[in-house]
This record gives C-alpha cells, structure tokens and sequence, in this order.
C-alpha cells in the first residue's frame, strides 16, 4: 500500500488560506490577514508537532520513546529532571541513531 502524494493536502489548504487572504485584503481586513499568513507558514512547515500532556508518572516520556522507537525522553525515575513545563524539541532533521526494536506491536485481525 502507497501513501498518497499529499496526506494533509496541503495544496488545497493553501489555496483556501490564499483565497481566503485575498478577500480580506478587499474588505481592509489587516488583522484576518495576519492571522492567515501566520496559519499558512504553519501548514506548510513540514515539522510534525505532537504534545503528549499528562500527570506526572503516568508514562508520557515511555510513550513518546515508543512512538519515535528512539529513546529521547529519559524514563529511568533518578535521572528525570522536575518538571517545568517546557517543550523538549525534537527533529528529526539531524541524524538519528539506529532503532530499537519496538516496545510494543499491533496484532492484526
């Protein structure tokens, strides 16, 4: 099974956003306009943004390790650091270190 060229059809978002910008623009709508740009940089970032949110010891970090199969979020009790809320980036444009094997798998029917 192939992926679609475009899964998140960001070219038909894009021309909306566009369309959408240029009426605005007809009624003097700077503030909408604004708004649109900063909603078009958005789709077209090809970043993923993922939050995982949660209470505390409820295995958010185990998740985001089993979603990415890369261990970026230190699970072992002594070495989490407190929490402070801020976001921990991770790219996936630098180079990667080899998977594990997965955590887990699916059982298909």
């Amino acid at each position: 099974m192939t992926q679609p060229e475009d899964p998140r059809r960001v070219k038909v978002i894009v021309e909306l956003i566009d369309h959408s910008t240029r009426i605005a623009e007809l009624y003097d709508r700077g503030d909408l306009c604004a708004r649109l740009a900063a909603a078009r940089q958005r789709i077209t970032d090809p970043q993923l943004r993922v939050v995982i949110a949660g209470q505390l010891k409820q295995g958010k970090s185990q998740l985001l390790n089993s979603l990415l199969n890369l261990p970026v979020a230190r699970v072992d009790p002594a070495e989490a650091a407190p929490p402070s809320g801020d976001a921990v980036p991770v790219s996936a444009s630098r180079p990667l270190p080899a998977p594990r094997p997965p955590f887990f798998s699916f059982c298909r029917a």
